[in-house]
């Protein structure tokens, strides 16, 4: 039975989730997804507004892959797919699986969409390309490719994670 279990996903292929996240989950005898960014593998979030931050490499990407953790792609260049024109779409879930698949050597089964949102198009384009499962923030329809998931960042501590964790259930009515 699933009920109960939590997916830890991870977005974009931060180089410290290499450095720090594997190694704590290992600790504790987890596994987790990682949602890569498969034009920006050894480079920076060059889409984010924020301070530049280090994505993994090839040999961190491979190592992950290696220790057990799932990479699922998250685009070829964090394009929001529902601004993005029906050819963009199917080249960025085509080329980012080539790619990954390319350097982890292992079928990517995963896709999370880029800044947590994608329109029915999208959803039906991820199915098409072949993925099993797709990541969503706000589905207006749930399903195996608009998977519903909830944003937990680092100020997520204490209350405020736990009444993540509520409205989450009583969002999607599913318990955690």
């Amino acid at each position: 039975s699933t009920r109960g279990m939590v997916a830890l996903t991870f977005d974009d292929g931060p180089a410290d989730f290499a450095t720090r996240v594997v190694p704590a989950l290992m600790r504790v005898g987890f596994t987790a997804t990682v949602f890569m960014v498969a034009g920006n593998v050894g480079g920076y979030n060059s889409w984010d507004t924020g301070p530049p931050k280090p994505l993994m490499t090839e040999h961190q990407l491979r190592a992950v892959a290696d220790f057990g953790m799932e990479v699922g792609s998250h685009g070829v260049r964090h394009l929001s797919l529902a601004e993005a024109s029906c050819q963009q779409v199917q080249d960025e879930l085509k080329h980012s699986r080539f790619i990954l698949e390319d350097i982890i050597q292992h079928e990517v089964k995963g896709f999370a969409y880029p800044y947590g949102n994608a329109g029915p198009r999208d959803v039906a384009e991820v199915k098409v390309a072949g993925y099993e499962y797709a990541c969503h923030i706000r589905p207006t329809e749930p399903s195996r490719h608009a998977l519903a998931r909830t944003y937990v960042g680092e100020r997520d501590r204490g209350l405020r994670l736990r009444a993540k964790v509520v409205r989450h259930e009583l969002q999607w009515m599913v318990r955690v």
